[in-house]
């Protein structure tokens, strides 16, 4: 069995504005996020006596965690992005990448690293956002319209031929493409898709390691089927293209 998974950068920033609209005026601080993390994600409702410690971890990785002395409105929500994305997204593909590499499938796990920058330049944060692939396979942005440019001229071209010399060949890598598989000793490498496309040892190394590790020493956490805060899904939303395991950041 042979599959591909893929995520975007930035699944979740399109979202922002349901976070950003509680907080005080144009600003989203360190509070806000707090606020939505204990109000919105780690709820007592949820999570019952685990909560102010689920919360707690929650902060120190996503509010505190290299936070600069002068700390803006982008940084906070680039972070409420990373953890709102981890959640709905990113998550449940790494879990379904190596619960096919357990199985013994071969998956080639991309990440959609690249976006054009004319569709974030009035926006406090940036990245590949979900949909991202739109303009490239369907030709039209659920984020505006923006004119191509050299590099998103090389992307498409890199994603189409990608995509189809895995449809009819079972492999996404050609000749000019280095494409290896997720392994045993690489269970989260990926390639990188850019206008130039390039290998990664691991996927968010600091991310999976909070999740998989840190977080499970929470009992209630162990349990996937108790953690759906705000019908936030761990574990359970997959985006897979073609069977390719595709890895989205979102706006």
């Amino acid at each position: 069995l042979i599959s591909t998974s893929s995520v975007l950068d930035d699944e979740e920033k399109y979202r922002t504005g349901v976070a950003k609209s509680k907080s005080r005026g144009e600003t989203f601080s360190a509070e806000d996020l707090s606020n939505f993390i204990r109000t919105v994600v780690a709820t007592k409702k949820q999570f019952g006596e685990q909560a102010v410690q689920f919360q707690r971890q929650l902060v120190e990785f996503f509010v505190e965690r290299d936070a600069p002395k002068n700390a803006d409105q982008s940084f906070y929500l680039n972070r409420l992005i990373d953890l709102v994305s981890d959640v709905i997204f990113n998550l449940g593909i790494y879990h379904e990448v190596q619960l096919k590499l357990a199985k013994n499938w071969t998956t080639y796990f991309f990440v959609q690293e690249y976006h054009n920058y004319q569709l974030h330049a009035h926006r406090p944060y940036e990245g590949a956002y979900h949909c991202n692939e739109f303009p490239y396979l369907y030709g039209f942005s659920v984020m505006g319209d923006f004119e191509f440019n050299t590099d998103d001229y090389m992307f498409k071209k890199n994603l189409l031929h990608s995509l189809i010399r895995f449809i009819k060949t079972g492999e996404p890598a050609d000749e000019d493409l280095n494409w290896p598989p997720v392994e045993r000793n690489y269970p989260s490498r990926y390639l990188s898709m850019t206008p130039k496309p390039k290998m990664k040892a691991e996927y968010k190394p600091q991310n999976i390691h909070f999740w998989t590790k840190v977080l499970l020493l929470l009992e209630r956490v162990k349990s996937c089927t108790v953690w759906r805060p705000c019908s936030l899904l761990l574990w359970r939303t997959v985006i897979c293209v073609c069977n390719v395991c595709c890895v989205d950041q979102m706006p």
